[in-house]
């Protein structure tokens, strides 16, 4: 679960509002820049983006080997 980002950093903002999208590249993308800048929310929210993004990596990947 991410943590909500602060009204006043852009970046974060639009990586949060990225990973509520679906658009898990664009969330990891701007929570890498907010957590290049020492941003803990950033640091915290970076790692969960990754995750997702690997299950969903995973999850369409399990359902293009399981077709015939």
């Amino acid at each position: 679960r991410l943590q909500v980002v602060p009204d006043g950093d852009a970046e974060l903002a639009e990586g949060y509002a990225a990973y509520q999208a679906g658009d898990l590249v664009r969330a990891q993308q701007q929570f890498r820049k907010g957590a290049e800048r020492k941003h803990r929310v950033a640091q915290f929210n970076l790692p969960q983006a990754a995750l997702a993004r690997l299950g969903q990596f995973i999850a369409d990947g399990a359902t293009e080997g399981a077709k015939p």
